[in-house]
């Protein structure tokens, strides 16, 4: 019964994100999309922490695609897979994202994800990463969900780690690079649903009365000092302060500067807030809350 309604969901509902700024499409429903895709897929940045290279010929493209819808029409192994491309309120393409591995009896799922080089730097990681999380656990209600990357990817790592995965250990010499061919050994990590919904709890942080005080304290300077010193930059201390006016500020300093956050006001993030502090003014609202 768990099978049958799991492919029912898997087919008809997507992953949602919470403030609406990126939709997921079904592979099927996003041919619109495909000249898009295959621009930034002949970008070789793209597959700096990838076993295979950029895909630079069409037909190659083409051909991926092909084999990609054949494995979704799969379900009669575990390996059946789940694929979206994603879009943003402009309509533009910021990425894909994966379900993979899925196992229906086991109730776990492995994931993947990837973003538009252009894009790069920019909170929609954080937003494809929770958006993912909220549906694997709390949609399909499945258990387990894991990944693996490079052990030098330090941008997914830090990702990972701030939404509560836990390290399960190195592969070594797991990767295989067939453009250089070197071997590159893998960082596993993996997060369980009661982890999860530990960290998202309203429930889950009880500060003492003193850290309470401190936090209603919160002030555009001192958020803004924080910020300056993670980023090794000179900010506007009294001004209300963008991360997508700062190059500095990018998808990987941001988690150093939550982490910052967090340490200074002794505040443990939500996974909603750590995608919402984008800017001084969210961080402000959300310390005095």
């Amino acid at each position: 019964m768990f099978r049958n309604q799991l492919i029912k969901t898997l087919n008809l509902e997507t992953p949602i994100d919470i403030d609406k700024e990126i939709f997921f499409i079904n592979l099927n429903k996003s041919k619109k999309y495909f000249l898009e895709w295959f621009e930034y897929s002949k970008n070789d940045k793209f597959f700096e922490f990838l076993e295979y290279s950029s895909v630079k010929k069409k037909n190659e493209f083409n051909l991926f695609v092909k084999e990609l819808i054949k494995t979704e029409s799969n379900y009669k192994n575990f390996n059946y897979q789940k694929f979206w491309l994603i879009i943003n309120e402009k309509n533009e393409l910021v990425g894909t994202a994966k379900l993979t591995n899925i196992h229906p009896v086991r109730k776990s799922v492995e994931w993947g994800f990837g973003i538009n080089p252009k894009l790069w730097g920019t909170n929609y990681v954080s937003r494809i990463q929770l958006s993912l999380l909220n549906y694997v656990f709390n949609k399909l209600n499945f258990h387990r969900l894991y990944g693996t990357t490079q052990v030098n990817n330090f941008k997914v790592i830090k990702s990972v780690q701030l939404f509560g995965f836990k390290k399960e250990g190195i592969k070594r010499d797991y990767y295989f690079n067939t453009k250089n061919h070197t071997y590159y050994d893998a960082y596993s990590y993996a997060l369980l649903k009661n982890d999860f919904k530990k960290n998202n709890s309203v429930k889950n942080i009880f500060f003492k009365k003193e850290n309470r005080i401190k936090n209603f304290k919160a002030t555009y300077e001192n958020i803004n000092n924080t910020i300056a010193k993670v980023l090794k930059k000179k900010i506007l201390l009294k001004k209300n302060i963008k991360m997508n006016n700062i190059n500095e500020w990018n998808s990987l300093s941001h988690f150093d500067i939550i982490c910052s956050l967090e340490k200074k006001f002794k505040k443990k993030f939500t996974n909603k807030e750590i995608v919402n502090s984008s800017s001084t003014e969210n961080i402000l609202k959300i310390l005095k809350q």
